[in-house]
């Protein structure tokens, strides 16, 4: 069941359903994602936590001392280059720094497309390695993180997605000089909740605007000059965004302490998606079974995770981890332990 469909049958008020999916912004949204993806995203957000007092890099952080916990080895800044394969299983795994790392079980959480690339062709049939590398991909970003000078713009508790039309379609459009659609999210700590930290605004953007440094990269643990025209284009767009921020508040320009800018560049080097894109695979209702992604890869020990898989963004995170561990150690066991812990809880 497509998402503009179903909406269309629920009312023939353009301006109510531009309403009701105003908010794909947030997920790549398009008139053929399946309903339930729209429903399921929506969901989290009314019934779960939609922003982190403090931000989200502490998900990281805790994450990272429960495995210490458990005594699980954590490496940063360690890029797997390939794997090694033998009887169709993968017995090491490459690093760029030359490290290896062996194992029984091995679980990507990266763009299956890098994920397969890394493996080799050879290993896959393939029927199956063409028709994962040729699914169309979601759209990719530009954003703006700009800090703020202290007690200078009111806190809001809220997201806010900026159309310039009434569009009930809501394709994934990317950014335009004239008519820039885009997601405003405001950030406080925990100390001082009535002015806003900071501010993070996002558009779409193609990769075709950034495919003259494609062949640059460019992360904290190998960082890189892009060069003066990368960042003039990237300054150009930042001024397409604050200008219109401005437009909300008017004082915004004279506020700003500092600012960051990512671009399909920053996705595709930090996190491994193909060509930058926001969540993997475009999801289409047209044809459901072309972008399913098993958890179960066609090698005996590789299991795939992460929202390129399943579901977009950080609902589709904790989806596939279930569904990727479920398969690893029985559905059945896992949900009652999930079950077990939330009795304890509540």
């Amino acid at each position: 069941l497509g998402l503009y469909d179903y909406l269309t049958n629920l009312t023939k008020n353009k301006k109510l359903r531009a309403v009701l999916n105003g908010n794909s912004l947030l997920y790549a949204g398009h008139k053929n994602i399946p309903f339930y993806v729209h429903a399921l995203i929506m969901n989290s957000y009314i019934e779960s936590s939609y922003r982190c007092i403090n931000g989200g890099s502490q998900i990281t952080r805790l994450l990272i001392k429960q495995l210490r916990n458990y005594n699980v080895d954590v490496f940063k800044h360690s890029e797997v280059v390939k794997y090694e394969v033998e009887q169709n299983a993968i017995k090491k795994a490459i690093l760029k720094n030359g490290d290896v790392v062996s194992g029984k079980l091995f679980i990507s959480n990266i763009d299956p497309k890098t994920t397969l690339q890394q493996v080799g062709q050879q290993h896959f049939k393939k029927a199956y390695y063409n028709r994962i590398m040729n699914l169309e991909d979601t759209i990719g970003s530009f954003s703006v993180f700009i800090k703020l000078k202290p007690n200078q713009i009111h806190y809001m508790n809220k997201n806010l997605y900026f159309h310039q039309t009434i569009d009930d379609a809501h394709l994934a459009e990317p950014i335009s000089e004239d008519v820039p659609k885009f997601l405003l999210a405001m950030n406080a700590n925990e100390e001082d909740q009535k002015y806003a930290e900071s501010l993070t605004v996002l558009c779409y953007m193609d990769f075709e605007k950034v495919k003259a440094w494609e062949n640059t990269v460019n992360t904290v643990a190998n960082p890189t000059d892009r060069g003066s025209d990368y960042e003039a284009f990237k300054k150009h767009y930042t001024d397409v965004l604050v200008n219109e921020v401005c437009k909300i508040f008017p004082n915004a320009k004279n506020v700003i302490e500092s600012y960051y800018t990512t671009t399909p560049l920053s996705y595709r080097d930090y996190i491994g998606v193909n060509q930058g894109n926001l969540y993997g695979p475009v999801k289409s209702a047209l044809n459901p079974l072309n972008h399913f992604i098993a958890t179960k890869s066609k090698i005996d020990n590789l299991y795939f995770t992460g929202q390129g898989v399943n579901m977009h963004g950080i609902l589709g995170v904790t989806i596939g981890a279930v569904a990727t561990c479920a398969e690893i150690l029985g559905a059945d066991y896992l949900i009652s332990k999930i079950k077990a812990h939330e009795e304890m809880v509540y």
